[in-house]
């Protein structure tokens, strides 16, 4: 006979993580998915951080705050999802570069 071991129960996230996540992410659509693929990223199995997330959300805050401001046809409408932008590993983005104005004299 065999004997079966119970598995270690996954460990909890911190729920004052995701919701410092969510704090800090400009767009508010999405949560309950959104805590799933985090949670799903924020394991033992993987190399990522919650405060490499918080630091990308933020970034990426300070990012789409900065495009709306200074382009005038730049729509919050083109902020990433929550749920996308974690799933799709946008938190280790390099920031762009910032753009050059071009005058003529």
């Amino acid at each position: 006979m065999e004997t079966v071991r119970p598995r270690a129960a996954p460990p909890k996230v911190e729920p004052a993580a995701f919701d410092g996540f969510w704090r800090a992410y400009p767009k508010k659509a999405g949560k309950v998915t959104a805590k799933k693929v985090y949670d799903r990223i924020i394991k033992p199995k993987t190399a990522t951080t919650a405060e490499e997330l918080l630091a990308g959300a933020e970034r990426y805050a300070a990012e789409r705050q900065a495009a709306i401001a200074n382009i005038k046809d730049e729509s919050p409408t083109f902020t990433k999802s929550p749920d996308k932008w974690l799933a799709g590993g946008h938190w280790m983005d390099e920031a762009p570069a910032p753009k050059q104005k071009w005058f003529s004299v």
